[in-house]
């Protein structure tokens, strides 16, 4: 994660690099749902401690928001969908910086660097900041990158897949 220096008057910019993890002796459980984490803000080479899951009850929130009519059952879907997937994630300390940084009235950008497309069908604008959805605070801005998007040069055509 990257931090741009605090200034009370500045918005807080905060970067978080989400990856996903792997099993160092490459053996991991088969079948097992994939697991994230998010980099040290200190120390690039380290990660923050806990993870992201990927579990049935999450994907059981998600398949459950696709019949949801009401708008309000969907937010609360989906704001329930986030908190389940980030309980116990680094998540948890760098909300609770986000929750500070608006309840003292400074804004804030979270931008989201994913590196897997999976994590694309995670509604992170519904994180939980303090007891409320990310999308009730007026003074924050969600944003998603993802690095694995390429741009090809102008004037060359992509080359043929394999």
């Amino acid at each position: 994660m990257f931090v741009v220096p605090d200034s009370l008057d500045a918005p807080l910019h905060l970067l978080l690099d989400v990856l996903r993890a792997e099993d160092p002796a490459g053996a991991g459980d088969v079948g097992a749902p994939p697991r994230w984490v998010v980099r040290d803000p200190d120390d690039p080479d380290a990660l923050l401690e806990g993870e992201f899951r990927w579990s049935y009850h999450v994907q059981r929130d998600l398949a459950d928001i696709e019949r949801a009519r009401d708008p309000g059952a969907t937010a609360a879907l989906l704001a329930r969908a986030a908190a389940r997937f980030a309980r116990g994630s680094p998540w948890e300390a760098v909300g609770e910086r986000v929750h500070a940084a608006l309840e003292s009235g400074r804004e804030v950008m979270l931008t989201l660097r994913l590196h897997d497309p999976e994590l694309l069908g995670i509604p992170w604008e519904y994180l939980p900041v303090g007891d409320r959805p990310a999308t009730d605070w007026p003074g924050l801005a969600v944003r998603l990158c993802s690095p694995r998007v390429r741009a090809v040069p102008q004037g060359r055509p992509p080359p043929d897949p394999p």
